[in-house]
């Protein structure tokens, strides 16, 4: 994602169960909270459910939804659902109608939910539900080995040879 973008990130230090999620994720359903300037029109909104990128690809878009809690000033956040897409392909999606996009946050990808509690740059490991439900959509997962809480780039080095560590991390933005 774009620097100034963010949201919910799967890390792990297991090489196979990592390969067999990137062969899924883009069968999964995600949820993403994006900010534009101003509101969007009807018509807008419209075009972003039918997906249709420049390079001639279509996005899955199953829902658009703007909220009043949304609104910071000029700005405000939509909820986008779709199956397969990433950050860079939604925020190409809603600039394409004219819309001028400062922030693209997946709040949700497949089984997991990005939980407000989590702070940005800091992650957790998985709880052993979201463990078996992420197991169920794309594979084994390893046995859990830390439950830290801590930024992301302080517990960086300390992957343990054979360790296995997924956690759940919201991604810094700014």
């Amino acid at each position: 994602m774009p620097e100034n973008d963010g949201g919910l990130e799967l890390v792990t230090t297991d090489g196979a169960l990592a390969e067999r999620l990137q062969r899924k994720v883009r069968e999964w359903p995600s949820s993403f909270r994006v900010r534009v300037r101003g509101e969007l029109p009807t018509a807008a909104l419209d075009a972003i459910r039918v997906g249709d990128l420049d390079d001639g690809r279509k996005l899955s878009v199953s829902e658009v939804e703007g909220s009043e809690e949304g609104v910071e000033g000029a700005n405000r956040w939509y909820r986008i659902d779709t199956v397969g897409a990433s950050g860079k392909d939604l925020r190409r999606l809603v600039e394409r109608q004219g819309a001028l996009v400062s922030r693209v946050m997946r709040v949700s990808l497949g089984p997991l939910a990005l939980t407000r509690d989590l702070n940005r740059g800091h992650f957790r490991a998985l709880e052993a539900e979201e463990a078996a439900a992420l197991g169920a959509a794309g594979g084994a997962v390893g046995r859990r080995t830390d439950r830290g809480t801590g930024p992301a780039d302080e517990r960086a080095g300390d992957r343990g040879a054979g360790r296995v560590r997924t956690t759940a991390r919201r991604r810094p933005g700014r």
